[in-house]
């Protein structure tokens, strides 16, 4: 069986092949079955048949289309504030999206309606960096969002060592005290796992490879579980970290061109991690196949021009094919738009 996996690319201004749209199975491309001018779409998400993407440019705006055999058809088009975002994530509710701002360190409110209709709500720009690795560190970084609830988010501020927490009142943000993580760890992207005490929270460190766990109860309060080592090289940068149904942490090293995998424990710490090549370079980003036993992982290698699936065996991870797709950003299955 075939599925349909869009690829969003780095561009230049002109957006020329942009967004990419493949029939893949397991393990391999089938057909790359179209191409469409749009500028550097670097994290794409759904919701109620609407797709929204993040134009990763210097004036950074989100677009919302419906996804039809013809190709992407624009609903909206509205400017963030801020530069290079970088994600966006869309609430509960399905109404507001929240857009994280790499360069500008700021995060953007919007809210959407069923037609895919977008408008501007507030745009928060955040202050402080800790400066532990100053070539990277010299400035608020957002890169990534994530709802709680419709109105409580989770932003990882590369750049400041620390998860902000911010609270939707009244269509504006109001900022909580954040989560601190040690210094010159770098937090990228997070997953979050229900618990009945509250929620808990894995964090990819770009900057050291790890992973930290945090414990956040029902009254807000955090606690640190741990940092847990996420590659065997120094110099591993992790981009993307997913979870699985076996509450398994699938985590994109850049830099060492692997893939981390390990366990979630129920005590909220984490297992030790197997490492297995990407064969391509530059991991952006990795998305679990939906519904595929065993475990099935596409994998966007942005610098090395490719995207590849990998599957599980009982000899570990099996790489398919590669296929060449220009500089690949984000990675979205078709199968969730209709979700």
């Amino acid at each position: 069986m075939t599925r349909t996996l869009w690829v969003g690319c780095m561009t230049d201004d002109t957006g020329h092949g942009g967004l990419i749209r493949l029939e893949v199975d397991d393990t391999r491309v089938v057909e790359q079955t179209g191409s469409w001018d749009l500028p550097s779409p670097g994290w794409l998400d759904t919701r109620d048949g609407i797709v929204y993407a993040a134009l990763h440019t210097d004036d950074s705006s989100v677009v919302s289309m419906r996804f039809t055999d013809q190709g992407p058809q624009v609903l909206d088009r509205v400017q963030t504030g801020g530069a290079d975002a970088c994600h966006l994530a869309i609430n509960p509710a399905g109404r507001r999206i929240a857009v994280a701002h790499y360069s500008s360190g700021s995060v953007a409110l919007l809210g959407t309606d069923p037609e895919g209709d977008l408008y501007t709500l507030d745009l928060i720009e955040f202050t402080g960096s800790s400066g532990a690795v100053p070539d990277r560190q010299q400035a608020p970084h957002a890169h990534h969002t994530h709802w709680l609830s419709d109105d409580q988010l989770l932003v990882c501020d590369l750049g400041a060592d620390m998860v902000r927490r911010l609270q939707v009142v009244d269509n504006r943000f109001i900022e909580d005290p954040p989560i601190q993580l040690p210094q010159g760890f770098g937090p990228r992207h997070l997953v979050t796992r229900q618990r009945n005490e509250g929620v808990e929270v894995a964090i990819a460190g770009e900057l050291t490879g790890e992973v930290a766990v945090v414990r956040l109860d029902l009254e807000g309060h955090d606690e640190l579980v741990g940092v847990f080592p996420g590659s065997s090289e120094p110099t591993a940068q992790p981009s993307g970290i997913r979870l699985d149904q076996r509450d398994r942490l699938w985590v994109g090293q850049r830099n060492v061109d692997t893939l981390s995998l390990m366990d979630w424990q129920p005590d909220a710490t984490v297992g030790a991690f197997t490492e297995h090549p990407t064969i391509g370079a530059g991991v952006r980003d990795l998305v679990l196949s939906p519904d595929s036993s065993p475990v099935n992982v596409w994998t966007a290698l942005k610098a090395g021009n490719e995207v590849r699936a990998f599957i599980e065996t009982e000899h570990g991870l099996v790489a398919g094919d590669p296929f060449t797709v220009a500089a690949p950003m984000a990675l979205l299955f078709g199968d969730r738009i209709d979700s």
